[in-house]
């Protein structure tokens, strides 16, 4: 869970347990960076993804993790979402729902403990989530986090202080921090 003075979102993330006939809506909509995916299950946010004109990509990826899912488009229901993520006039509460290893979903957990505007390199997330010694491990999990921005992977650097790769683009990552030490 995460929550500091300046922003009050706090993020609940749980194991996805089952796929067989449940209903996601999702839809794109514009967000402060840009065009975003967002997919919610009735129990939370599946994905959330910076797209910039790859919302099929997006939607593709997304039907494949949830193979026996039925998908419903929600332009409406996608703008409240992020509307309500990139807000901070109120404070949220977010459920996110996850298809996870226990290894990835304990990483992610505690990727949500790194406060908005903090950083943490991939060596302290991995002591973090209880496994010291798999670091390359922690850096695949973060790399594979299907849900940007919630679950705050660009927060993650290296030791040395380099900013690293980011799945939706180095320079999208730069401008997340910036915004966040900014706000």
């Amino acid at each position: 869970m995460t929550s500091t003075p300046e922003h009050q979102h706090r993020v609940y993330l749980h194991a996805a347990t089952k796929d067989e006939g449940i209903i996601i809506h999702y839809g794109v909509a514009d967000s402060p960076f840009g065009k975003c995916f967002i997919a919610l299950t009735p129990t939370g946010i599946c994905s959330l993804q910076f797209t910039e004109d790859k919302e099929d990509l997006a939607l593709s990826v997304l039907r494949q993790k949830w193979s026996q899912a039925i998908f419903r488009y929600d332009k409406h229901a996608a703008s409240r979402s992020l509307q309500s993520i990139f807000s901070f006039s109120q404070n949220t509460n977010f459920q996110l729902c996850v298809q996870a290893t226990p290894f990835q979903l304990n990483v992610w957990k505690s990727l949500t403990e790194v406060g908005f505007g903090e950083l943490i390199s991939y060596e302290s997330l991995a002591c973090l989530s209880g496994h010291p010694r798999a670091v390359r491990a922690t850096a695949s999990a973060v790399a594979r986090n299907p849900i940007a921005y919630l679950i705050p992977c660009h927060r993650v650097i290296h030791k040395n202080g380099d900013t690293g790769a980011y799945r939706w683009g180095k320079e999208l990552k730069k401008q997340l921090l910036d915004w966040e030490a900014n706000y």
